[in-house]
C-alpha cells in the first residue's frame, strides 16, 4: 500500500518537478503566505476505485512577494484505507495582484499537493506567458506548506525572474 501511495505522489508531482529552469536574468527568492478563504464544491463528488473525486472552486488570499487574490478550480482525490486517509489535489488559479500600481497584473498558477487532514504541502509553477501588467514575462516556481483548513495561513517560497524585454533592431534597407 505504501508503494502505491508513493507511486501516486510521484505521478502527481512529476510534471511540476520536470520543469527546467533556464533564466535570462538572475532568479530572486521570495516568500509569503497563502490562506484558503473559501472552498465551494462544484457539482457532486463521485467514487472511483475506492477513492472519492471532487472539484472545488477555491479562493485564496496571498501576502508577501505575490500579494493579492487567487481563484482556483481544484480537483481533489480522497484516498481511504484501513490505516489512514489523505487527499491529493491539483488546480489552476487565476491570480490578481493587489499591490497597487507597482505590481498590478495577473498570473496563472498551477499547483499540486497532498493534504493529510492536518498538514498540507505542495508545489506550484507560474504558467509560461500567462502574466499581464507588471507580471508580463514573469516566470517562477515554488512550494507551500502549513496547517490544513479555511482561514489558516500556509507559508510559500517562490523562485522567480522576469525575462528582459527583447531589443528590436532596425533593419537598413
Amino acid at each position: 500500500m505504501k508503494m502505491k501511495i508513493a507511486a501516486l505522489v510521484l505521478v502527481v508531482l512529476l510534471p511540476v518537478l520536470a520543469v527546467t529552469a533556464t533564466y535570462a536574468t538572475k532568479p530572486t527568492i521570495g516568500h509569503g503566505t497563502v490562506t484558503l478563504v473559501s472552498s465551494i464544491m462544484v457539482g457532486s463528488s463521485r467514487p472511483a476505485d475506492g477513492n472519492t473525486i471532487a472539484t472545488f472552486k477555491n479562493t485564496f488570499s496571498l501576502t508577501g512577494t505575490l500579494a493579492g487574490t487567487a481563484v482556483a478550480l481544484e480537483r481533489d482525490v480522497t484516498h481511504s484505507s484501513s490505516d489512514r486517509t489523505f487527499i491529493t489535489f491539483h488546480g489552476e488559479a487565476n491570480f490578481t495582484a493587489s499591490n497597487g500600481e507597482a505590481s498590478s497584473g495577473t498570473l496563472v498558477i498551477r499547483y499540486v499537493g497532498i493534504n493529510n487532514g492536518t498538514f498540507v504541502h505542495g508545489q506550484f509553477v507560474i504558467a509560461s506567458n500567462s502574466g499581464t501588467g507588471s507580471f508580463t514575462d514573469f516566470h517562477g516556481q515554488g512550494s507551500f506548506s502549513g496547517k490544513a483548513g479555511i482561514g489558516l495561513a500556509m507559508d510559500y517560497t517562490l523562485k522567480w525572474h522576469i525575462d528582459p524585454v527583447a531589443v528590436k533592431t532596425k533593419s537598413v534597407a
